[in-house]
């Protein structure tokens, strides 16, 4: 089965807004794979799991290396996981041609064991293929997912993991500029802080409220300011 999975990237989505943090080790390796020669690399490295709770920059980093491939040429495809647990397994199929493959909340297969196993030939595919990266991210680590297929877990295992570390205050108060600065938004110096300081410190929630405020200022046009912020939010 064939299925045609368009992505379209927005600089918010790509590595000059993603802040490493205590994470620069993991980040490093991902980036190293697109850059060795003739997948030098064996397929255990090429192969990598990072898990890490919401808001830690999972899906970020995903799309973040699918564009980056995109800019060197190599075929690439992103999927959610949560697109694709109702429809049947073939769908794989339509993807496993792409050299860098990133497969987000791969978590969700725990409740399918038709997925489950679909995953795990799909990566056995990877290996036969010699292709260049797989990047599978999970809002739990390997260990606590509730698998009943215990060949999937030996093979996820098999692979580079990875946990992705939450970014400081100080560090998601540069990832909320950067972005703000993606978004071509116009906002005052303070603003960005007092957002970090009256809301929730979860980068999902702080990047949702960024994209309102956006949102808001472009149609009020409108600068982003405290009492903007306050107004809008509703603070």
């Amino acid at each position: 089965m064939q299925l045609v999975l368009p992505v379209s990237f927005s600089k918010e989505n790509e590595f000059t807004t993603f802040i490493e943090g205590d994470n620069g080790a993991s980040v490093a390796h991902i980036k190293s794979v697109l850059t060795q020669p003739d997948n030098f690399m064996p397929a255990s490295q090429r192969i990598c799991m990072i898990d890490g709770s919401s808001g830690v920059g999972k899906t970020h980093l995903l799309l973040a290396i699918t564009e980056m491939a995109q800019r060197k040429g190599i075929s690439h495809q992103y999927v959610n996981m949560a697109s694709l647990v109702n429809l049947p397994t073939e769908v794989l199929q339509g993807i496993i041609v792409n050299q860098v493959i990133c497969i987000d909340n791969i978590d969700l297969v725990s409740a399918s064991s038709d997925w489950q196993r679909g995953l795990f030939d799909f990566i056995n595919q990877f290996v036969e293929n010699d292709n260049t990266l797989l990047l599978m991210a999970s809002s739990q680590a390997i260990s606590q997912l509730e698998l009943t297929l215990a060949d999937l877990r030996t093979r996820l295992q098999w692979g580079v993991n990875f946990s992705l570390k939450p970014l400081n205050d100080e560090q998601k108060q540069q990832a909320l500029i950067q972005h703000a600065q993606a978004l071509g938004m116009s906002f005052q110096d303070d603003a960005i802080k007092f957002l970090l300081n009256r809301t929730s410190r979860d980068m999902g929630v702080l990047m949702s409220h960024l994209q309102a405020l956006d949102k808001a200022s472009l149609q009020n046009k409108r600068k982003v300011t405290i009492p903007f912020i306050k107004s809008t939010l509703k603070l």
